[in-house]
């Protein structure tokens, strides 16, 4: 750690001494149903790069989940086998048009919304997608918490000629010289080419969006080429009308909403791709990315995807769905997580028995990967290539439930407090106070505290060579255990995002890593069970087949652990299909405040719309 940071640390640490107790923080029951687990004996993990063999396994009773999405090639057979069980889940994948907002007269926001009235994505979702995609117009899928499509006062989901038609006319893009294509408001000819990849999909997106604009009688024609050369040019801000593309959003921080349509990044190189400039969309920028309470963030969030929506400098089309599939004869409970689908850690986590003589408890439930683990350091992994399993090990703060939303998890509570709601704080700094349930422990039985997730935060800063985990922590000031259950983290920057950037990373145990160093990280191959892996999670490493599969035991001291009993159940629990979630308590869990006061959550049909913090 810089000598700087520590001096800061240590100021910080006197402050608090000074000033306690803490200004109050709400904090509710963390133990609810959603919480409590794991109930499985084992959880075994089997290689299988072959999606052929997974379905056929599957179908088999070899195994009980198919840890990938499944290829659409399969869903009818799936479909009609006995004792199987098929979900779908928005995957988050977003198929859109971007337009060249810099280019004459893509520049007039009118024409762009009239295309994307005229675009019939219905018709691409049930025909080219084959119904696996839904109709989208906002950059987040609607169940993410963020999201504005619930609350869009406009959709363009059908197609509307007429009133497509209208709004060419008005502004002025009318056939002059009677040759059957409008010609621009200033009277010159122009012609859209609408750039794709060669992809039969792809191809059939851009010829819709074609149709689309021969309905309005503005000349177009859908062009198939390289997609990483009209990406290169697109994302470098080169010549280009508009061109198809996809994306998987980051949907737990949206702080790239800010960054990717502000005007300021419409000359930086890939950001801003539709060259937008708006000043009411710019007006949301500072409250998106500084401010520190979630009612603003999420205010601004909206508004800036209404705005996107309304001007459509891009025209989202779909997101597409995902296919999930698992035996339903042996297990129940499995969860249909919003963006993994059922092959999901919330899956493997709740799953019970159906055989009730055991009080739901026991049993080896067996699910593919297709692609072996490269290593058991999973700070080395790359892009992540194995989290899903080695994920089944590690805690954080927070973890995102099923339904996309943030749960607390180690923390019970936290207060963020900025220079306006505690004076004692540096102007222009956000400081984080978590407080941390009690009787967690290391798996080697290490009591796991304070200390713990301030020397995590400090390492991965600190490691040399560019610990990933590091990411985000460039403006960390100082990360300190205040309690024995309470840690203090200060950023020299105001926001909100600074919650996820701590409470998503995995904790490590300060015993074991202050041996290994800052220089170790990169070296550390463990390899269970010739090496044990000291972890905190719902299960632990057993044993490993390179090429083969991964055996992990359930944790039996886990601090969400249901008491075992053999009292037979006789209620009937539903098996998951859909994105809902039978044993979900919204009153339940942790409160996360800003300042000391603390908003009720409101209930908003099947969507949560939140002016207060309340988690989980």
């Amino acid at each position: 750690m810089s000598s700087h940071r520590e001096l800061v640390c240590a100021a910080l640490f006197l402050v608090i001494l000074l000033q306690l107790p803490l200004m109050p923080v709400v904090a509710l029951s963390t133990m609810t149903p959603l919480k409590s687990g794991p109930y499985i004996d084992s959880l075994v993990f089997e290689y299988e790069p072959d999606m052929d063999s997974q379905v056929l396994r599957l179908l088999n009773g070899e195994v009980d989940v198919i840890g990938d999405a499944i290829n659409p090639e399969y869903l009818t057979a799936l479909e009609l086998a006995e004792a199987i069980e098929v979900a779908m889940t928005e995957n988050n994948l977003f198929g859109y048009l971007t337009i060249n907002c810099a280019k004459y007269p893509y520049n007039i926001s009118a024409f762009r919304r009239a295309l994307a009235i005229a675009v019939d994505k219905e018709f691409i979702c049930s025909d080219i997608w084959d119904g696996l995609a839904t109709p989208q117009d906002s950059l987040l899928p609607s169940i993410s918490f963020w999201s504005a499509e619930p609350y869009l006062e406009e959709n363009y989901y059908g197609s509307d000629i007429v009133l497509a038609n209208q709004l060419l006319d008005e502004a002025g893009f009318i056939d002059i010289d009677a040759d059957g294509w409008r010609e621009a408001p200033d009277g010159t000819d122009f012609h859209v080419t609408i750039e794709c990849s060669v992809t039969e999909l792809e191809e059939q997106v851009a010829e819709t969006v074609e149709a689309a604009l021969h309905f309005l009688d503005v000349d177009a024609t859908a062009l198939p080429q390289c997609y990483w050369d009209y990406l290169t040019r697109v994302a470098t801000h080169g010549d280009f009308d508009m061109a198809y593309l996809e994306i998987v959003p980051e949907i737990y921080d949206v702080s790239w909403l800010a960054y990717n349509f502000v005007s300021k990044s419409a000359d930086i190189p890939y950001f801003n791709y539709p060259n937008f400039r708006n000043e009411t969309y710019d007006s949301w920028f500072n409250q998106m990315i500084h401010s520190t309470q979630y009612q603003k963030v999420w205010e601004a969030s909206v508004e800036m995807q209404r705005i996107l929506v309304h001007e459509c400098p891009i025209i989202v089309c779909y997101v597409s769905r995902q296919i999930s599939a698992y035996r339903d004869d042996v297990f129940q409970d499995f969860m249909n997580d919003f963006e993994a689908g059922i092959g999901s850690w919330w899956s493997y986590y709740k799953a019970k028995l159906k055989d009730t003589n055991n009080g739901l408890f026991g049993g080896i439930l067996r699910t593919t990967m297709s692609m072996d683990i490269p290593s058991f350091n999973f700070m080395i992994n790359p892009e992540k290539i194995g989290w899903n399993v080695l994920g089944e090990a590690y805690d954080s703060l927070i973890r995102i439930g099923p339904d996309g939303n943030d749960m607390g998890w180690l923390a019970k509570s936290y207060l963020i407090e900025t220079h306006s709601s505690n004076p004692d704080i540096f102007e222009g700094h956000t400081r984080l106070t978590f407080n941390l349930i009690e009787n967690v422990t290391w798996s080697d039985g290490t009591p796991l505290t304070a200390l713990d997730v301030a020397f995590t935060l400090n390492y991965y800063l600190d490691c040399t060579n560019n610990n990933p985990y590091a990411s985000g922590l460039q403006d960390l000031m100082a990360a300190y255990a205040s309690g024995t259950y309470e840690v203090t983290v200060e950023f020299n920057t105001e926001s909100y995002w600074h919650l996820h950037t701590v409470g998503l990373k995995p904790i490590i145990p300060f015993h074991i890593f202050s041996e290994i160093g800052l220089e170790g990280w990169e070296s550390w191959a463990p390899i269970p069970p010739d090496v044990t892996l000291v972890t905190s999670g719902p299960f632990t490493f057993s044993s490993y087949e390179e090429g083969s599969q991964v055996e992990l035991e359930h944790n039996p001291y886990y601090f969400y652990r249901p008491i075992h009993t053999t009292i037979p159940t006789t209620t009937t629990t539903t098996t998951t299909t859909t994105t809902s979630i039978p044993d979900f308590n919204l009153i339940g869990g942790i409160a996360f405040v800003t300042g000391a006061v603390s908003v009720p959550l409101i209930v908003v049909g099947a969507f949560f719309l939140k002016k207060g913090r309340s988690m989980n």
